[in-house]
């Protein structure tokens, strides 16, 4: 049975936003940010990373390989949460109800912050 030949997957990257990026001497960087995957034309959920940068033989950026996340970078993410929260279509009621667990009150932690529908 011969094998039929899958068509090649058409990947893309938007970056969304950058929210920090540190630079290194010898070139290149590490970026923490929000991007969304298009695959085949299909856009899918926006998603937050790491992501080393190095720069090829040709001068040109390239992207490396995902990282884990760092003290300061949940220090970053916690002071944009509300930025990160609405790029990534996370409802508002559901960071105000871990905010409100996390701070141990009976008050939620961003009440008064929203009005209307929506918070964003």
């Amino acid at each position: 049975m011969a094998r039929t030949r899958k068509e090649e997957t058409d990947i893309k990257v938007n970056v969304v936003k950058v929210l920090s990026r540190q630079e290194y001497e010898k070139g290149g960087a590490s970026e923490l940010r929000i991007i969304e995957w298009i695959v085949n034309g299909n856009k899918k959920a926006p998603t937050l990373e790491r992501r080393e940068k190095w720069i090829g033989h040709d001068g040109e950026e390239r992207a490396g390989k995902a990282k884990g996340l760092s003290a300061s970078d949940v220090w970053i993410i916690l002071e944009n949460m509300r930025e990160i929260g609405k790029l990534m279509e996370i409802p508002a009621a559901k960071i105000a109800g871990i905010l409100q667990e996390a701070d141990g009150s009976s008050e939620p932690a961003m009440a008064g912050k929203f009005e209307g529908d929506d918070p964003w």
